[in-house]
Formats: C-alpha cells, structure tokens, sequence
C-alpha cells in the first residue's frame, strides 16, 4: 500500500546471479552494494548484515529469492 503522496512504480534493476552481492572467487560485485568504512550495505534496501563468508558477501533473503526476466 502506497503512502500519501507516493506511488508504486515497477523498475527494472539487474543484480548478480548467484547467492552474492559480492562474490570473492569471480569478483562479481553488484552495482548497488557498498562497503564504504566496512559496512555492508544495499541501495536498494535490503538489509545485507554480515553474513560475509570465504566466498563472498551474502545477498539478503529478499533479494536472492527476486525472480529474473
């Protein structure tokens, strides 16, 4: 449900394939993630934590289960 004054749009965004907005092994990092001062963070609003492993740093639930085009 939109707020007053706002309004609901579909947009087109493209996000990695994979469980990582950054994966270590291939350096796919995706456009909207930022670590700037080593905090994981999304644009987009998902929340991202720490969920950092040897391979790279885990997508949000949210966002890995996004259905493609």
């Amino acid at each position: 449900m939109a707020r007053i004054g706002y309004k609901i749009v579909n947009f087109p965004i493209e996000v990695p394939l994979g469980n990582y907005c950054w994966n270590f092994i291939n350096n796919v990092i995706c456009k909207y993630f930022d670590n700037t001062g080593g905090h994981n963070y999304c644009e987009l609003g998902f929340l991202i934590g720490y969920k950092s492993s040897r391979n790279g740093v885990k997508k949000a639930d949210r966002c890995r289960k996004l259905k493609g085009v």
